[in-house]
C-alpha cells in the first residue's frame, strides 16, 4: 500500500513539472545570463573594430588570431548605441591574411561587428546574445538557431543570397521574448543582400519577426 501510494505521488510530480515545462516553453525572459564564444574570419588589413557589451559586468576575452597576446577586457553593461569608448576594442592587422577572432566571456549580449569584411561568423556559442549587428560584411551564410533570446538581428549589406537568408529564417528562434516592460518585439534587417528582394520573408514573420 505505502508502495503504491508512493508511486502515484512520485507521477504526480513528474506530472506537474511537465506542465510547468509546457507552459514555459517559447517564453523567455531576457536575462542576460550565459557563456558565450564568438568566432569570425576576416582578411582585412588594417585596423578592425569590435563593440561588446553585455546586461550584466563581467570580463571577456579576445584573441585575434595573429599571435599577439590575448586581451582580457571588463565586460560594461549596454547604454543604447555603444556610446561609451569601453565598449570599443581595436586591433590592426599588418598584411591581409585570413584570420580567425575569438571572443569568449560571460553574459554578452550586444555585439557589433560591421564594416570588417568578415568572412564568416559564429555565434551559436554565445546563448545570451540579444542584438547582432554584422551588417557590411562578405557573409555568405549565418546560423543563430542557438540565439534563443535574439531580438535585434542586423545583416543588411552582406553577400546572403536568396537561399542563405531563408536558411538564416529558419534558424530564428519563435520564442515570445519579454524583459520588466513587457513584451519585446523582434526585428531583423536584411537591407542590400543579393537575395533581400526574392527571399522568403514570410518563413520570419511566421515567428514573429518583423522586417524594417
Amino acid at each position: 500500500m505505502k508502495k503504491t501510494l508512493l508511486i502515484a505521488v512520485i507521477a504526480c510530480i513528474a506530472l506537474a513539472d511537465c506542465k510547468r515545462n509546457d507552459n514555459n516553453k517559447g517564453n523567455i525572459k531576457i536575462n542576460g545570463n550565459g557563456n558565450g564564444t564568438i568566432t569570425m574570419t576576416t582578411s582585412k588589413q588594417g585596423e578592425v573594430e569590435i563593440k561588446i557589451a553585455g546586461s550584466y559586468s563581467g570580463v571577456f576575452t579576445i584573441d585575434w588570431g595573429d599571435g599577439s597576446e590575448m586581451e582580457t577586457h571588463t565586460l560594461l553593461e549596454y547604454d543604447n548605441y555603444f556610446r561609451d569608448s569601453g565598449y570599443i576594442f581595436n586591433h590592426n592587422y599588418s598584411n591581409s591574411l585570413i584570420r580567425t577572432i575569438t571572443i569568449t566571456g560571460e553574459n554578452i549580449t550586444h555585439l557589433n561587428c560591421y564594416y570588417n569584411q568578415l568572412e564568416s561568423l559564429y555565434v551559436s556559442g554565445c546563448t545570451a546574445l540579444t542584438y547582432l549587428y554584422c551588417a557590411n560584411n562578405q557573409l555568405k551564410s549565418l546560423d543563430v538557431s542557438s540565439n534563443t533570446a535574439l531580438t535585434q538581428l542586423d545583416c543588411s549589406y552582406n553577400q546572403l543570397d536568396a537561399a542563405a537568408l531563408n536558411a538564416l529564417f529558419g534558424t530564428l528562434h519563435s520564442n515570445t521574448i519579454t524583459n520588466d516592460w513587457g513584451v519585446v518585439k523582434k526585428y531583423i534587417f536584411i537591407f542590400n543582400n543579393p537575395g533581400t528582394t526574392t527571399c522568403e520573408q514570410s518563413i520570419a514573420t511566421a515567428k514573429g519577426w518583423l522586417f524594417n
